[in-house]
C-alpha cells in the first residue's frame, strides 16, 4: 500500500511516516506542497493521502496550493477521485472542517495528533493495521574526531628519516 504524506514541515512528515512505519504501512511518498503531491500522483498510484491544509507557495509569485486545494483538484481528476484523503491540520475552524467535507475529505485529524488518532482513522477508511512495533533506533552519529595535537604535528615533520 502506498502512502503520499503532504505537508510543508519536515518534521510532521517524518513523525506521520514513524507512526505509519509502526502500524505496518512502509511505502510512503513525502511531498512539501500541493505541486509536488500533485507531480507525484501524475506518475505514482497511490492508496492514501494526508495532507496538510495549510502549506505556503513553493516559489514567490506562485499561489499556495493548500490541502483543500489539493483535495479539489484530486476530486476533480477521474483518475485520482477514488483515493481516500485524510487531513492533519492545526486548523479546526469550523469554515475549514466544513469545506474540507465538502470537498470530499474521509478524515480530519488536529494537530498536535498522536497515533492513536493516525490508528482510529485509519480503520475507519478499513485499512489493514499491524500491530505497532518498535522500531530500531537509528545508527548513533559517529563522534567529531578532537583535532590532533598541533605540537605532534610539528614533531612529526621534524622527524628526519
Amino acid at each position: 500500500m502506498k502512502i503520499l504524506i503532504v505537508d510543508d514541515q519536515p518534521t510532521v512528515r517524518k513523525a506521520l511516516s514513524l507512526i505509519l512505519r509502526r502500524l505496518g504501512f512502509t511505502d510512503l511518498v513525502e511531498a512539501e506542497d500541493g505541486y509536488e503531491a500533485l507531480s507525484h500522483l501524475r506518475k505514482i498510484k497511490f492508496n492514501l493521502i494526508i495532507s496538510d491544509v495549510h502549506m505556503p507557495a513553493p516559489l514567490p509569485g506562485v499561489p499556495a496550493k493548500s490541502g483543500i486545494d489539493l483535495l479539489e483538484a484530486v476530486r476533480l481528476d477521474s483518475d485520482l477521485k477514488g483515493i481516500p484523503f485524510l487531513i492533519v491540520s492545526t486548523d479546526s475552524e469550523m469554515k475549514t472542517v466544513v469545506k474540507a467535507m465538502q470537498s470530499g475529505v474521509n478524515g480530519y485529524i488536529i494537530k498536535p495528533f498522536t497515533e492513536k488518532a493516525v490508528k482510529e482513522k485509519l480503520e475507519m477508511l478499513k485499512f489493514k493495521i499491524s500491530e505497532p512495533k518498535d522500531l530500531p533506533e537509528p545508527a548513533p552519529k559517529p563522534e567529531p574526531v578532537a583535532p590532533a595535537d598541533k605540537s605532534a604535528d610539528d614533531d612529526f615533520l621534524r622527524t628526519t628519516f
